[in-house]
Order: C-alpha cells, then structure tokens, then sequence
C-alpha cells in the first residue's frame, strides 16, 4: 500500500508513503528476507508518480480546449488541424496517449499490416526512432507519440514547448529522492517508508487540446 502527500514551498515536495513495510528488510545489515525485486519496485512506483506529478503540474497551468473525437475520422482530423497550428507558432507537437493501446484506432494504426479493423490514413506516416527514451510511441507525421499517466479516454496534444524548465532538489551525492521512516505505535517491526522528491516545473507554451474519445 502507499499514500500521498504534498506540501507547497518555493520547489514543491511529494511524498509517496509505503506504510507498514518490515523494519528488517531496512536496515544496514538485513535482519528479514528483501523481496527479489524490492528495489526495481520502489524505483519504477516512484518514476511513476514523478512522471504523474509533473505532468499534472503542467497541464494544471495550461489552457486546455475540449474536442470530442468519438471516432477514427473525427479524431485523425482535429489532430491534423491542432498539430497545424501548433507547427505554425514554431512548436513541435506531441500527442500523449493514456495507453499505447488505445484507442483502438490509434493501435490499428501503428499495426497496419496485421489486417487491423481501422485503415491508417493515407496521409499519415508512421515511424519509429532509436533513443527517444521512455514512453515513446512513434511518430505520427511531424507529431512525437508517448505514453503518459492520462485518465482513460482521452489522448492530450499539446506543444514541447509546454515543457521549459524543471527542476529537482539535490539532497547530496545526486540523490534526488529523500528516504524517510516513520516509526508506527504499536507494531515494532513495522514502518512507514517516505520517499520524497521536490520540484518545480515551469511551463512554456500555455495552450494544450484534450482529444475526448470515450466518456
């Protein structure tokens, strides 16, 4: 199990809270048996939350306009024209999806060749690129496709631009996340794990366009 809890200061703490974790697996000489993949655990849940946090921070200081597109039609064309408009103020759109599988268009694009149920557009191109790092998808004509922490049903469009600036508090030795326990009354082999991260995201371009596929 984990809790969140967030407090606001000139760069912006969250705590991601695993409560009743073996106080043995903690200490410096192991005194209870470590899951084998404890640390890939803790590592991916907390890359996560940064990856959702930081994204909510940013469309939290966005301007987002609502375009239904309950269809592969309808969807393929408001992505056209907003990634237009973006491209014509000198930005690079990115398209976030809430899975890579979804919708369902969006999959039968990317596997045209598999005899999908939905034809890919004529006038889009689908490639790949090496080295693009986590989450991405393809690109869709002059638009980066990624996966992000969205609510499902709708995908996100919005410029690179939007991302400026982030930055993360160094606690020492580019440690970038503060580990603390939390003594519970009661249960002495037990603890609260906290693993905090502070940061502070500033957002560039303010415009972003939520694809609404599904209610």
């Amino acid at each position: 199990m984990f809790a969140i809890e967030s407090t606001a200061k000139a760069l912006e703490d969250f705590t991601l809270t695993f409560t009743q974790v073996r106080r043995g697996e903690l200490t410096q000489m192991q005194m209870e048996q470590r899951p084998v993949n404890e640390g890939d655990y803790f590592a991916d849940a907390m890359a996560q939350q940064v990856a959702f946090v930081v994204l909510s921070d940013v469309l939290h200081r966005s301007d987002i306009k609502e375009v239904e597109a309950q269809n592969a039609e309808a969807y393929w064309k408001a992505l056209k024209t907003e990634s237009q408009q973006i491209l014509a103020k000198g930005g690079k759109p990115i398209l976030m999806l809430d899975n890579s599988t979804r919708p369902n268009w969006v999959w039968d694009w990317l596997h045209a060749d598999f005899g999908a149920g939905h034809k890919r557009p004529d006038d889009l191109q689908v490639r790949r690129r090496e080295g693009q790092g986590a989450g991405y998808v393809c690109d869709f004509n002059d638009i980066e496709v990624y996966v992000a922490p969205l609510p499902i049903g709708q995908s996100i469009l919005l410029s690179k631009d939007a991302f400026r600036h982030l930055t993360f508090t160094n606690y020492g030795s580019s440690r970038f996340v503060e580990v603390k326990v939390d003594e519970l009354d009661g249960a002495n082999n037990l603890v609260d794990l906290k693993l905090t991260f502070s940061r502070r995201a500033e957002a560039g371009e303010s415009g972003a366009i939520r694809l609404i596929y599904a209610q």
